[in-house]
């Protein structure tokens, strides 16, 4: 979240580093960015104040959320992944370089703040989008968004995976593993409220 304006200088080595393969998540509420024009695959022909509560229509799922500024865009060559529930897009991803550029014309992140088990509501699935395109080293992963994965490789061939319940009521959980991948212990397996299981696993 920047409060203040970026330089030239500041902006020039982000996107860089987009440019060279990292991926560049941005949400504004009222901000204008230097090179919003030039980098993101659309053209804001202007911004009003609108100050009201719009859905977020992401996929098969409706996000409540708030606005403060609606921007009139024309997409250029960004892919638009949600749209308002008048069909405006606010949610887009561009190719930059290496990299990907992923822009939310909605203060997400201060809306869900304060909100109650606002996860477990389908906002994560935001973030699900634009994970879909980062590279990946791990071998197993949990669709259930309660549930948190970290994997710790203790050799070559030998890995060791720490699941851990982030709601405080029975959760489910399946772990996928990549096909060369394997484990004697069970992959499907309930947990309960911040309970945490450790899972061994080896390569074939």
């Amino acid at each position: 979240c920047f409060t203040q304006d970026m330089s030239i200088d500041q902006i020039d080595k982000l996107m860089k580093r987009v440019e060279d393969g990292a991926i560049l998540y941005l949400s504004v509420n009222m901000g204008f960015i230097r090179n919003m024009n030039t980098d993101f695959g659309f053209h804001v022909n202007y911004r009003e104040s609108v100050d009201r509560s719009r859905n977020i229509h992401l996929n098969d799922d409706v996000l409540p959320s708030y606005f403060c500024v609606r921007y009139n865009i024309e997409v250029e060559d960004a892919k638009v992944l949600a749209s308002d529930d008048d069909g405006n897009p606010v949610f887009l991803m561009r190719d930059y370089g290496k990299g990907k550029l992923f822009f939310l014309m909605c203060p997400i992140e201060i809306h869900v703040f304060a909100k109650a088990a606002a996860f477990e509501n389908n906002y994560y699935k935001i973030y699900s989008e634009i994970k879909k395109h980062m590279p990946t080293k791990k071998v197993v992963e949990c669709d259930n968004p309660m549930v948190g994965i970290t994997e710790h490789i203790l050799d070559e061939n030998t890995r060791v995976c720490v699941a851990t319940a982030y709601t405080d009521h029975s959760t489910s959980v399946k772990l996928n593993l990549k096909n060369d991948w394997y484990t004697d212990d069970d992959i499907e397996f309930s947990l309960e409220g911040s309970e945490t299981k450790i899972v061994m696993f080896k390569k074939q």
